[in-house]
């Protein structure tokens, strides 16, 4: 009887002390989250996969989804993991752009602290932004070609004439922009056409993509203009031309959107499965 009663007794020490203990006394240096339900707003998804933490970091990647036309950010250091005694701990700064209409995977890690690797861990997903491709257009005047300008100028971009190639059935001219203004400025050379002198027609840029590039504040970038009519319409070697940049410079401004956030907990089977 006696032997039975301290059985009982001991086992339930240890099933109490399997509660207290906490993971690293349990033997776990690496701590294993269940599945969580995806983040998901109008403009983008977050899926999540591969959530743990060691003594040295915690973790988790997102394949992140962005459901409109416009560029989205994340900046990792706005994403906090809370853990379970209330102290909080982020990633290095790093801002993550995702393409229109594009799925990207990030690794959102967060250095190590006292209380990791822990079993319980609060997720908040901040530092979502959305920089919108329809701005306002930058007001520019034509470019003539032969260069007769050098540079031209807007509010917030100036433009000048790096290198110039006209022959009969080409013409390609290479441009240096830069964004003097305080906002993105967002370009797009495939909206680039151009006219000849004693001809109606507006002949298209020929362009590798159609997709904007983002030109910050402060930068510049190259800009290639190449384009291509046939000779027996204008002999370009000899024509008066005029760029028109229509919409190919537009400036935007990022806006803040709401964010999420999941909560993580120790998936025992996957944990003990991972420590082995």
């Amino acid at each position: 009887m006696k032997r039975t009663v301290l059985f009982v007794a001991l086992s339930i020490s240890l099933l109490f002390y399997s509660f207290i203990s906490s993971p690293t006394e349990k033997g776990f240096s690496e701590i294993h989250y269940g599945d969580v339900d995806p983040i998901e707003t109008d403009e983008y998804r977050i899926a999540f996969s591969d959530m743990h933490s060691q003594a040295t970091f915690a973790l988790v990647r997102a394949e992140f989804t962005n459901k409109t036309d416009d560029f989205l950010f994340i900046e990792l250091s706005k994403v906090s993991y809370t853990l379970p005694d209330g102290s909080k701990i982020q990633p290095v700064a790093k801002k993550v752009k995702i393409n229109p209409n594009a799925t990207k995977k990030i690794s959102i890690k967060a250095p190590g602290s006292a209380g990791l690797p822990a079993e319980n861990l609060e997720v908040e997903i901040g530092g979502i932004t959305q920089l919108p491709v329809n701005g306002e257009v930058e007001n520019l005047e034509d470019y003539p070609l032969p260069d007769t300008k050098k540079k031209i100028t807007s509010n917030n971009v100036s433009i000048a004439l790096n290198t110039l190639k006209k022959e009969t059935k080409v013409t390609e001219a290479k441009f240096k922009v830069q964004n003097t203004g305080d906002t993105p400025i967002l370009v797009n050379n495939s909206l680039i056409t151009v006219t000849c002198e004693g001809n109606d027609k507006v002949w298209p840029c020929e362009a590798k993509s159609s997709a904007y590039k983002i030109l910050w504040p402060g930068k510049s970038m190259n800009l290639k203009a190449t384009f291509k009519i046939p000779g027996k319409i204008v002999d370009m070697q000899f024509a008066n031309m005029s760029i028109h940049w229509n919409k190919a410079l537009v400036s935007s401004s990022e806006k803040d959107l709401k964010g999420g956030a999941i909560s993580l907990k120790m998936d025992l089977g996957k944990t003990e499965g991972m420590n082995k």
